[in-house]
């Protein structure tokens, strides 16, 4: 097996093929003068069972184009079997038709993928699972709870754990089994026009001298978990943590959250990010490719 990283792996090449016993290469990428990708692979690969690891945070056409251009390569030069490994997967946002003549992103994208070789997938905690029924091939879902469970346990005391929306219940629930502790949800609504995010309904619930552990799949803008963290605080919280697999954090997100009270951001390296404690999630990577 080789594990090939590309422009966009953010180094969990590294990580997962040392947990595979695999060896671990990185693509050779470089840019056009005009603005197109190069791609090559770093060295032979015919008859190997090849995992390529490319993350889609922005610009994401750019790296969805240079994961199509390595598995292609991958294929044509006689690779085995294809993985690809897409820790951070962009475009599932729309996964079915709104409006009339919408395109549906997560179909086209994942035939995409498909067209070039790809047998299996995984990916990071995909913010919908729905679309993954467009890939024909094994599709892999990778659980980061166990290991975000992990680090922050170390620093809670009497903790409590909040999903930032009715849809991240599941998630709650797990990490708060984890921990020994309960969970509950925020009721929050989103204005369809300034996409501004409201707390519609008061937090249920007794959270003095509690702390709080809000977990989401993304942090963008951070103001959900910023307007969470007021209430709580005000409720007598002792701390509020945030956990979040991919920090994409738009601009000021991190100055948000701070000045609402979130002492601490932990996320993963599916999105490079240094503003935050980040966790190596290829342990975790290697596991559910083996399992």
């Amino acid at each position: 097996m080789l594990v090939i990283g590309g422009p966009a792996s953010n180094g969990l090449e590294d990580s997962i093929g040392k947990s595979l016993h695999a060896r671990s290469v990185k693509a050779v990428s470089k840019l056009f003068p005009d603005g197109e990708s190069y791609v090559k692979m770093p060295e032979g690969i015919e008859g190997e069972d090849v995992v390529l690891v490319q993350s889609t945070y922005s610009p994401q056409d750019k790296h969805i184009m240079e994961l199509l251009l390595m598995a292609d390569t991958a294929r044509e030069l006689g690779a085995k079997s294809i993985t690809a490994v897409v820790p951070y997967m962009a475009y599932l946002r729309q996964d079915r038709r709104f409006l009339d003549g919408e395109a549906i992103s997560s179909q086209a994208v994942l035939r995409l993928i498909n067209s070039v070789g790809v047998s299996s997938l995984a990916v990071v905690q995909p913010h919908k699972s729905t679309p993954f029924d467009a890939f024909n091939g094994r599709v892999c879902i990778v659980d980061p709870v166990p290991v975000q469970a992990k680090a922050i346990s170390k620093i809670l005391n009497d903790p409590i754990v909040l999903a930032p929306d009715k849809g991240g219940v599941a998630r709650a629930k797990e990490l708060a089994e984890i921990l020994g502790c309960k969970y509950s949800h925020i009721d929050k609504v989103r204005d369809s026009i300034t996409w501004e995010v409201k707390i519609e309904a008061p937090l249920v619930g007794s959270f003095k001298g509690k702390d709080v552990v809000i977990i989401d799949d993304i942090i963008s803008t951070g103001g959900t978990i910023a307007q969470a963290s007021r209430e709580v605080l005000s409720k007598g919280a002792e701390k509020v943590v945030a956990v979040a697999t991919h920090l994409v954090m738009a601009s000021g997100a991190k100055d948000r959250m701070k000045g609402a009270g979130v002492s601490e951001i932990f996320g993963t390296n599916t999105v490079p990010y240094d503003g935050a404690k980040i966790l190596d999630i290829g342990g975790q990577i290697a596991t559910s490719l083996k399992a």
